[in-house]
């Protein structure tokens, strides 16, 4: 059988952060005087010599399950396995499928599928990453590759006439004979590009699963021999290594960390053998090892249901959480039904709390900087759960599956398109959470995000959604009291969130990004020293008071920092609603009192223009949105600079900027305060300026 393959691209420049100030702009009444040139930003105390990481936590290694437990479970599975959906032989579940337009679309995707060559991977490609720390080039093609079946395989599942079958054939043989099913940013060495070494990662567990679920679409139209080589490189490559690592003793580094990791690969490989494995007994050892470390995953939430990695993570993670619940629910006839927990029904409808307004959600840790919740998976738990849904909801339409960019995910139209007949979860109650108005606020006290919302009545108004935490979080950014502030379903002032992984993102040199440090983030500098990195570099929420008008919150931010002479600095946030008395308004403090005279600045960051209208105002302005910012410090002289924020991807071309606002003396007691309102403040008459 010979093979078409292509190249795609080469490597990428090698990548570093750059540190662009542009000329400062100055005001007051001694600007004619000299210029203010911001000085560049120092690490806290202590991390400008130690070496700063993303740290996780780590628990006890999963417990191998013993025969009593895997006998009993195995009495509870089906004769035989149970994959996505029906094998395609099954018209009565297919036929009705291809006869929609998005039935044919896939079709239509599948005959342009057929036009294309099988992407090669090279070894050229996976050296990008060590040589410039390119993840995509390999990546890309990797994913392309995986994508070209997936396409390939849906086509035939709905048309079944045979026509994509040897171009399938051909592209799961070239899969087959690939070293790695593992990418280079999880295993750089050419030993595991050679296949001398297994890494069971995030793209081979995905692989695994949405290989064994194209084998059970096709098992009558596959060849027997392609068949069983399937099953025996899934076994090798995925299920064989994971067992023997829960029996040896020796996990895998992501069995021990409660993060989006354990649910993706736990849940891929449970799937994987629950539709892959004939024997009851090696299904039912699964679904306990499953049962030992998905919960574990779940206890890694906040209790009241936030990851701290954010809103993109959690829909990674918690759906394969709901994939596998799904496959083992099948298997053992709904004796097992991993919903039956209140704390996932609590996470599993958290990210809908989370939305500032107009599906804007803030950009914390690594989030794309317009991340957005994957809401699907909400509805489904909630339609599990027995809540009403909006009539928009539906899981019984076939599409591609979510595409993630180390993998399709065919598997994950147990959901979207085989989900719609999923029974209420049994056993399971919940009562409705106390009145907070949640169409005012959303205060995640557990994990400390805070979300402030207008009201009804002011469409206009702003929102706003602020950050306290500590800096050892799963994919942390050191930015504890960021904040976000959204007009009109525009996040004008911004989080800058993610940038494109490198190698150089998690390890010793992560926090030398200002995408990841605190300088490019909207929090003060003390002594010219961003924050702290670790758990110990924490925010306190010292007090709080709510109510309809307005919403008040004091958080002491002093532990964040390792500055010379700092004594206390907090941050108070006070959130105006629009009244009959008061028009809308945002109002951030931040005070800072030492023992010795030092510098103190804090910034505002965005994506659009900023425009300063006078001596202390500032309009900031995004896709049509304007924000208004007026500064007070108390008489204290002040400059603006302003400096693209940049990292190891990220270029000053990506348009994300900082307003440093700088005090021009040293000082011992200081504060900052920044007025934001969506109308613009009357201005001061130049002679006031003077």
């Amino acid at each position: 059988m010979s093979l078409l393959v292509v190249g795609l691209g080469g490597c990428r420049e090698p990548e570093s952060p750059q540190q662009t100030t542009e000329k400062p702009v100055r005001t007051g009444p001694e600007a004619s005087k000299t210029v203010f040139t911001p000085p560049s930003p120092l690490p806290a105390i202590g991390d400008d010599t130690s070496g700063n990481s993303n740290n996780q936590r780590s628990l006890p290694p999963p417990k191998a399950p013993d025969a009593e437990t895997i006998a009993s479970i195995a009495a509870l599975v089906t004769e035989k396995p149970v994959g996505v959906g029906a094998p395609a032989y099954d018209r009565q579940v297919w036929e009705p499928l291809t006869a929609t337009p998005q039935g044919q679309t896939l079709i239509t995707s599948a005959e342009e599928a057929l036009k294309q060559p099988i992407p090669e991977l090279t070894r050229e490609l996976w050296l990008c990453y060590e040589r410039t720390g390119d993840r995509k080039a390999y990546q890309d093609a990797f994913s392309q590759r995986i994508n070209r079946l997936a396409d390939l395989a849906l086509g035939e599942a709905l048309e079944y006439q045979g026509r994509f079958l040897l171009a399938i054939e051909q592209n799961i043989l070239a899969i087959l004979n690939q070293g790695a099913w593992s990418v280079p940013a999880h295993g750089k060495d050419l030993e595991v590009f050679e296949g001398k070494r297994i890494v069971v990662d995030l793209a081979a567990c995905q692989l695994a699963w949405s290989l064994a679920t194209i084998d059970y679409w096709l098992a009558d139209k596959l060849p027997q021999d392609l068949r069983a080589r399937i099953k025996s490189e899934i076994e090798r490559r995925v299920l064989d290594p994971y067992l023997s690592a829960v029996h040896d003793g020796r996990p895998m580094w992501w069995m021990t960390n409660p993060n989006n990791w354990m649910a993706v690969c736990v849940g891929a490989i449970t799937g994987t053998a629950l539709t892959l494995e004939e024997d009851p007994e090696v299904r039912a050892e699964f679904i306990a090892c499953a049962l030992d470390m998905l919960p574990r995953y779940i206890d890694g939430f906040s209790d009241d249901g936030i990851s701290e990695e954010g809103i993109n993570y959690w829909a990674f993670g918690f759906s394969h959480y709901l994939y596998a619940s799904e496959a083992i629910r099948q298997t053992t006839k709904d004796a097992i039904d991993l919903l039956e927990d209140p704390k996932v029904f609590i996470i599993s409808q958290s990210p809908r709390n989370l939305e500032i307004g107009d599906g804007v959600y803030a950009a914390f840790g690594d989030q794309p900087i317009h991340a957005s919740a994957n809401l699907f998976l909400s509805d489904f738990a909630a339609m599990r759960y027995g809540l009403p849904l909006s009539p928009s909801s539906h899981f019984d339409i076939i599409s591609k599956g979510f595409r993630h960019p180390l993998s399709p995910q065919l598997y994950s139209l147990i959901l979207s398109t085989f989900g719609a007949n999923a029974p209420t979860v049994q056993y399971f109650t919940h009562t409705p959470e106390e009145e907070d108005n949640i169409a005012l606020r959303s205060w995640f006290t557990s994990s400390e995000i805070f979300i402030f919302r207008p009201s009804d009545e002011d469409p206009d108004g702003l929102g706003l959604a602020i950050r306290v935490g500590n800096n050892g979080e799963s994919h942390n950014h050191n930015d504890i009291g960021s904040f976000v502030v959204v007009r009109g379903g525009v996040p004008v002032l911004v989080d800058p969130g993610m940038e494109r992984y490198t190698k150089k993102s998690f390890g010793s040199h992560r926090y030398e990004s200002d995408m990841t440090n605190s300088f490019g983030h909207p929090v003060p500098l003390v002594a010219n020293r961003m924050q702290k990195t670790g758990a110990d570099a924490y925010g306190t929420v010292e007090s709080t008071h709510m109510s309809k008008e307005s919403d008040i919150m004091v958080i002491d931010l002093t532990h964040a920092y390792r500055s010379p002479g700092l004594v206390k600095l907090t941050r108070t946030v006070h959130y105006g609603r629009r009244t009959q008395k008061q028009d809308s308004f945002i109002e951030i403090r931040d005070q800072m009192q030492a023992s010795k005279p030092v510098a103190f600045s804090t910034a505002l960051v965005t994506l659009g223009e900023i425009k300063i209208l006078s001596r202390n105002t500032v309009e900031l302005s995004y896709k049509g949105a304007s924000v208004f910012a007026q500064i007070d410090t108390g008489k204290q002289p002040f400059s603006f600079s302003v400096t693209p924020v940049t990292g190891f991807a990220t270029k000053p071309s990506r348009g994300i900027k900082r307003l440093g606002i700088y005090l021009e003396e040293a000082t011992e007691n200081a504060f900052i305060q920044v007025r934001f309102t969506p109308d613009e403040p009357k201005i001061e008459s130049a002679s006031n300026e003077s």
